[in-house]
């Protein structure tokens, strides 16, 4: 019977804690295996198109996707194409979560990939990705789509009026 208690406040405890049963980390030893498999031409990253950046920018930080839009849910950028109902959605929940708790700097989601809602100035990025970065791999990549943006404003006032 005591067997059977502690048996039951370890399970208890480690879905509360999130902790991992000193399992084999396989998929971290595959992503790793993958990504040290592939090869960047980072003389690419030099492009007039906003989605080509986005995308070497994505494959650059190792993130699924990045996706740039303003505050008001309109949609400047994404690596993946197809970014409109995203940034509309998400833009929407982190303007509802900062009238809720304002100065949020960041808003992390998990559900199977980690979602993050980044505000910088009139814009907000969501980035996704396998894991949670720190505030030093946002500020990068942020950094970086800000200088194209800034270099590149007729993609921005072109990508509005549409």
């Amino acid at each position: 019977m005591i067997k059977k208690f502690f048996a039951s406040v370890k399970s208890a405890a480690l879905k509360i804690l999130d902790l991992d049963d000193t399992e084999f980390p396989r998929d971290q030893f595959e992503f790793i295996y993958d990504t040290s498999r592939k090869r960047i031409d980072w003389t690419r990253i030099q492009s007039e198109d906003i989605k080509k950046f986005l995308y070497h920018l994505q494959e650059m930080h190792m993130v699924d996707s990045i996706t740039v839009s303003t505050k008001a849910g309109t949609l400047i950028g994404s690596s993946n194409g197809v970014g409109n109902k995203e940034a509309l959605d998400k833009t929407a929940l982190f303007n509802y979560i900062d009238s809720e708790i304002p100065s949020s700097e960041v808003v992390l989601i998990k559900s199977n990939d980690w979602h993050i809602l980044v505000p910088f100035k009139e814009n907000v990025y969501i980035i996704k990705a396998k894991s949670d970065l720190t505030k030093a791999e946002l500020n990068a990549i942020i950094e970086e789509a800000e200088k194209f943006i800034k270099v590149h404003p007729s993609q921005e006032k072109s990508l509005l009026s549409t």
